[in-house]
């Protein structure tokens, strides 16, 4: 118990060094103001434009304190968020793994944990998938469901969850088709109703967090950003752009680069749950690299969405060192690169020491992400440096 509350302290104060930190305001000042449209006018409440509709609900902490200081409002709320997510991993799971998410998290979110709202869609999936373990599956679907009405990313966990629930039922084939069809049919009926409710409300914004999705450019700590400025190095036209909020990078290659990522993340997904079908995926490993691969393949990629991975990466292998590294190199890329390497002149500029590190960091991330897909397996079980015990090894071989 003293190990587990000495884990909480310090959580808590590698969580406070930042509170104070230049960025804090950027994000939280439109929370915050996304907060006000809503609640302030109810009559004809205004919704998020880039987020769905239930992200209101994190938004909102800013109004749960002083006015005057709802930046720091918002990163009390959020610690205390990340706290109890400690101690669910600690009470639910293991105090090795509950360490994992600490660090993880830490690491990757040392600018944006506070000051985003991304913990509170990725705890409530590493919920789902925690209980999909257990073969609760009805309380699966609607969790999934909220967390995507936050967030869209989770979505890419709904088949990791049918095909968890197929397996299930594999003793009563007469009625499997019905449980998942259910169970999905649950998913689809709530993340429907809140948009159709959020477009009744308003009907500007209701939908718009797809179309907004959609025509973003290439966010320049994406993968797909790293081949845009490594062609840019051969002869194709690149160049900086800040647009939809993030700083992004234009080039002459976009249209074919975004269209490879996208088949790259079609046939990715359709091999983790295909993998996941035939056995050699758990429902964790499914939905880990579900995940990484969308992390991979996606056009926008800022610091905070490595937080999405991180606590399903402590409930699956616990904690790696390798992907620590990943942690700790997003960090380097933000905050630590970004306030020298961004010009703010009359033409923005990126310095070749942002977009180096960057590359480094997606490298990681990627060979990582290849290397989970292609040896399933490899990562569970393993002791923090790599030593795995034989029994463990027994444990993790694909039939």
């Amino acid at each position: 118990m003293a190990h587990g509350t000495g884990g909480c302290r310090l959580a808590a104060a590698v969580l406070s060094v930042y509170a104070a930190g230049d960025w804090r305001k950027a994000d939280v000042d439109l929370f915050h103001i996304y907060a006000l449209g809503f609640w302030g006018n109810l009559w004809h409440p205004l919704l998020p434009t880039e987020y769905p509709p239930l992200s209101i609900l994190p938004f909102s902490l800013t109004l749960l304190g002083p006015a005057a200081w709802y930046p720091d409002v918002f990163a009390f709320w959020m610690g205390a968020i990340a706290v109890l997510g400690y101690l669910a991993f600690r009470r639910l799971t293991s105090q090795r793994q509950a360490n994992a998410y600490a660090l993880y998290v830490l690491a990757a979110g040392v600018a944006t944990l506070l000051f985003r709202f991304d913990l509170v869609p990725a705890l409530i999936t590493v919920g789902a998938v925690w209980l999909s373990q257990r073969g609760r599956f009805s309380a699966v679907y609607p969790l999934l469901a909220v967390a995507t009405l936050m967030k869209l990313f989770p979505i890419v966990l709904l088949p990791v969850a049918a095909i968890a629930h197929w397996h299930s039922r594999r003793g009563d084939p007469g009625s499997r088709w019905t449980h998942v069809a259910l169970g999905v049919a649950s998913y689809a009926g709530i993340v429907a109703a809140g948009f159709i409710v959020a477009s009744v409300v308003d009907p500007v914004h209701g939908l718009s967090s797809f179309t907004y999705d959609l025509r973003r450019p290439v966010e320049v700590e994406s993968v797909s950003a790293t081949v845009l400025w490594l062609g840019s190095i051969f002869g194709a036209t690149a160049s900086p752009d800040i647009s939809f909020g993030s700083f992004n990078l234009m080039s002459s290659m976009s249209p074919v680069i975004n269209a490879l990522a996208a088949v790259a993340l079609l046939c990715g997904l359709v091999g983790v749950y295909w993998w996941q079908l035939r056995g050699r995926f758990s429902v964790g490993q499914a939905a880990v690299a579900a995940v990484l691969v969308l992390l991979c393949t996606s056009k926008v990629l800022s610091a905070q969405y490595l937080i999405w991975v991180a606590p399903l990466l402590a409930l699956t292998v616990g904690f790696q060192l390798r992907w620590f590294m990943v942690c700790l190199l997003t960090a380097l890329v933000f905050p630590a690169l970004w306030p020298d390497a961004v010009g703010h002149g009359a033409v923005v500029t990126y310095s070749a020491v942002l977009l180096a590190g960057t590359a480094v960091r997606n490298a990681a991330l990627v060979s990582l992400t290849v290397r989970f897909l292609s040896v399933p397996g490899i990562d569970l079980e393993r002791e923090p440096f790599g030593r795995q015990t034989a029994p463990a090894r027994a444990r993790t071989q694909v039939p």
